[in-house]
């Protein structure tokens, strides 16, 4: 997802976290742009998002828990002015 995301924005990145042991559903994945205008750029674009499940499928991941997995974008300019640049505080 993040090399897809990286075709728009090349310097998007990410993270994942979850509780996919529990059940596949239980994942988030955070692309992450270094300001808001690219990250307003991939979280406006609705092919994204549909990309993002088609590669969770490609990948193998259980078709059932694909609807609920989470997908967020953010910023670090949002990151460093709303979190005081605390990535932490601005996931949880």
């Amino acid at each position: 997802m993040i090399a897809h995301a990286r075709t728009i924005v090349p310097k998007a990145d990410g993270f994942s976290f979850g509780a996919i042991d529990i059940d596949p559903k239980h994942l988030a994945v955070w692309i992450t742009t270094p300001t808001d205008r690219e990250r307003d750029r991939l979280a406006r674009d609705p092919a994204v998002a549909a990309r993002f499940r088609e590669i969770l499928a490609e990948e193998g991941y259980p078709p059932a828990a694909i609807p609920d997995v989470g997908l967020a974008f953010e910023s670090q300019e949002t990151v460093d002015r709303v979190f005081g640049g605390n990535w932490w505080h601005a996931v949880k």
